[in-house]
């Protein structure tokens, strides 16, 4: 064996050992978990719709008896079961439940059940806020 190869071999072995030596050693701390995300919470959806006014009792799509504090609207806009807030409709701003739909009623409109017809014909046809406070998921 040539002195070459011996320095070689000593080095080597002394490296290798070393290095095996030093990750041996060596112990992983555990990695801290991470708290989990915090989800911001859900901003409210404002937009405008055209509001008019109903006093048909009867029964509404839900199958409940029509009655002051509900709206009907597009079921593809707001579906059964959501609740709204109205702004900007005078008296008759408020909270509602979507619990009826309208054979008329296309897009972002609603209709608002009033129990007087004359109440319903005055309010006419007007442009509200309507803010979606909780959505109905369920089809």
């Amino acid at each position: 064996m040539t002195l070459r190869r011996l320095f070689r071999a000593v080095v080597g072995g002394f490296l290798a050992g070393a290095l095996f030596a030093a990750c041996s050693r060596t112990t992983m701390e555990p990695v801290a978990s991470l708290p989990p995300p915090i989800e911001a919470a859900p901003t409210p959806r404002t937009t405008t719709f055209e509001a008019t006014a109903y006093s048909v009792k009867g029964t509404m799509k839900s199958g409940q008896k029509t009655r002051p504090g509900v709206v009907a609207a597009d079921p593809r806009v707001l579906p059964i079961g959501t609740r709204i807030r109205v702004g900007g409709a005078g008296a008759y701003s408020g909270d509602y439940t979507v619990l009826d739909t309208g054979r008329e009623i296309k897009g972002r409109e609603i209709d608002i059940f009033m129990p007087a017809e004359n109440d319903a014909a005055a309010f006419g046809r007007q442009q509200v806020s309507v803010e979606v406070l909780s959505e109905n998921t369920e089809k």
